[in-house]
């Protein structure tokens, strides 16, 4: 039989080792206990022995006491040291016939004593009752050690980890009596209320991401009336882009610096850094030119569209699964925004539309940010100061071109409308965009875009805020359809993994 660690059948046939230093003795004992219907292995010395017993299940040892080098006994001294060799049964098998051997023998753990002359039957009854004792302490250590993984399952419970997986039942549940259907029980339990946690934690987690949504939104919704009160202040794109992003990289770069939380320069930020700051100084400059030419709410509206180009762009390039409910979701949003843009007043004329058109550039640009936040942010870095260096770098790019446009102008010290609105717009841009990252990096990019919705909304009330600008009751109806469509475009990110700390500690 194959011996599997939790005993054997009575009457089969065990794997029995055979040690003997002379090859006659050795091949003797080995062929009566074959003829026995046993499977035997011979080892010719002690050493060899032991190294048998270390690597393979073994039932029986019938053992020589009188070999060169490591004799029978430093073989029992040896498995008597070790806990899981000492079970296996010895019957010593020598021509010593001294009491004094036998009794030492039978103190290092032998089972039994056998002369060297011995007989097949007297043999055969020592060999079973042998095997007989060996199932049946193999039945109870292993039944013992189901009894110690239920206790450990019952501990780690205790400390509130539901996870299956940490309760390590398997060899438990495995057996079919009684203790595998109390592991089975206690196994199914834990499952239903590990996925019931999850599926909390996940709603948490998502509730958390969903309001922090809301809060990027409304900050970066700021930008759009901000973007056409500068316009209409200083009729210069790329110049007032490049005062927002100083200005924000003075305030980021220098928060980082107060609080010592300035990244690691290397290739692999500065890259990262160099493509954003493209992505940065060519999203203000398309703002500021299309802000002069439409309405800030009307502007706010076409923002919507950055959610339904990163999903296109995430599932054409699968950075996330386009499931059919986010695809619902975003497609919610992609009505919401059409008949919001049908609404809207003041679209009259061919040139308004080609500025709408073209605005639709701005939110293919935000998409490429979200999608490259999600992609090539370095992890453990202060989302403020990357932002700051980011704003850093895009204010380097536009300086030559706001030189070789002429379209660079000075702001005064003392805060005019001009100075106080440049500083609203590094301000939104730094919290804004650092809120934005930890948004995609905890849900997606697909999660995240949805800001633009938010954005959408927030931009539309602070319009009328600021601006007095109006919307049509309708419309409001078509900002329905947009937030279920948000919330049907739940996180990306994967649920927690089962190690992590669940919510009942």
């Amino acid at each position: 039989m194959t011996h599997n660690g939790s005993g054997f059948d009575s009457g089969s046939p065990g794997r029995i080792l055979v040690v003997d230093d002379v090859t006659t003795k050795r091949l003797k004992i080995a062929k009566a206990a074959q003829n026995l219907g046993h499977h035997v292995i011979e080892a010719e010395g002690g050493l060899q022995a032991l190294e048998i017993v270390a690597s393979q299940p073994i039932d029986l040892i019938l053992l020589d006491l009188l070999m060169p080098e490591f004799d029978g006994f430093k073989v029992l001294e040896s498995l008597q040291a070790d806990n899981y060799l000492r079970n296996i049964p010895v019957i010593v098998i020598s021509g010593l016939d001294d009491r004094d051997s036998i009794s030492r023998a039978i103190q290092l753990g032998a089972e039994d004593y056998l002369e060297e002359q011995f007989r097949v039957e007297i043999l055969n009854a020592r060999i079973e009752a042998c095997l007989e004792k060996k199932r049946i302490r193999d039945i109870e250590l292993n039944f013992l050690m189901r009894i110690d993984l239920l206790t450990d399952a019952a501990t780690t419970i205790n400390t509130g980890d539901y996870n299956p997986d940490a309760l390590k039942l398997r060899p438990v549940t495995a057996v079919d009596d009684a203790l595998g259907q109390f592991g089975r029980i206690f196994t199914n339990m834990s499952e239903q209320i590990f996925r019931r946690e999850r599926r909390l934690r996940q709603q948490v987690v998502t509730l958390k991401n969903i309001l922090l949504l809301f809060a990027t939104g409304a900050v970066l919704g700021l930008g759009m009336p901000l973007s056409r009160i500068a316009s209409e202040l200083q009729p210069h794109p790329f110049g007032i882009a490049l005062w927002v992003n100083v200005m924000a990289a003075v305030l980021g770069v220098g928060y980082a610096i107060a609080r010592k939380r300035l990244p690691v320069i290397n290739r692999q930020l500065i890259n990262f850094l160099l493509v954003w700051g493209v992505l940065t100084a060519s999203g203000f400059v398309l703002i500021f030119w299309v802000a002069a030419h439409v309405a800030a709410s009307a502007l706010s509206i076409v923002m919507v569209t950055e959610g339904l180009v990163v999903f296109i762009i995430a599932a054409i390039f699968g950075i996330e699964r386009p499931t059919p409910k986010r695809l619902i979701g975003l497609s919610l949003g992609f009505v919401g925004i059409v008949s919001l843009i049908m609404t809207q007043q003041g679209l009259e004329g061919a040139g308004q539309w080609i500025w709408i058109v073209l605005a639709l550039l701005v939110p293919l640009n935000f998409a490429l940010e979200d999608l490259l936040m999600a992609a090539k942010m370095p992890e453990g870095v202060d989302l403020v100061a990357i932002v700051g260096l980011t704003a850093l770098v895009a204010a380097i790019l536009l300086l030559p071109l706001v030189v070789l446009l002429s379209d660079f102008f000075a702001i005064s010290l003392v805060p005019g409308k001009l100075e106080l609105t440049l500083l609203l717009l590094a301000l939104k841009t730094l919290i804004g965009m650092s809120l934005l990252a930890q948004v995609i990096a905890t849900a997606g990019a697909v999660f995240g875009s949805q800001a633009g919705y938010i954005k959408a909304f927030a931009g539309i009330v602070w319009s009328m805020l600021l601006l007095q600008e109006s919307l049509p009751w309708v419309a409001w109806l078509s900002f329905g359809i947009i937030l279920a469509g948000l919330i049907l475009v739940e996180s990306g990110k994967s649920e927690p993994l089962p190690d992590e700390t669940p919510l009942s500690t």
